[in-house]
This record gives C-alpha cells, structure tokens and sequence, in this order.
C-alpha cells in the first residue's frame, strides 16, 4: 500500500510535469506566431537565429513531453499491476 501510495504520488507529480511542458510548448508556439516585426526592425540574420532558437526549444520541449508522457505511462501500468495483486 506505500508502494501503491508513493507510485500515485509520482504519477500526479508528472501529470504537473505535462502540464507545465504543454503550457510551455503552447507559449513557444505563441512567440513563433508573433514572430512577424516590421521590415528592417530585425536583421533577416537575427530572425532566423530567434527562430532556429525557438525551434530548438520546441524540439527540446517536445522530447520533455515524450519523456513524461512514458513515464506516466509506466507508473500507470505499475498502478494497474500493483491494485490486481490486491485483488
């Protein structure tokens, strides 16, 4: 039962952990739509650094995201296996 306890607990753990990463990808994705400035403000150069920054953020992110979603998964099915041996 601790172990059940200390498995649920990680569990609501990650799914702040995804939360969080979704908010974040969901404001990279807002920054890159209003990437738009006007001509001459930013040097064609620095645009695409910003961008290729922002890109890899977003990949970075993402890589978050899998990682807690397949941890999520695991616990979930340590959860399933750890209430059918209680049953």
């Amino acid at each position: 039962t601790n172990a059940v306890d200390e498995k649920e607990r990680q569990l609501a753990e990650l799914r702040e952990d995804y939360d969080r990463v979704l908010e974040e990808v969901a404001d990279l994705h807002r920054k890159l739509d209003s990437l738009s400035v006007p001509s001459g403000a930013v040097s064609a150069d620095e645009h695409s650094r910003i961008v290729a920054a922002l890109e890899e953020q977003n990949t970075s992110l993402k890589r978050k995201l899998m990682d807690v979603t397949t941890k999520s998964q695991d616990l979930i099915q340590d959860l399933e296996e750890s209430e059918d041996e209680r049953d």
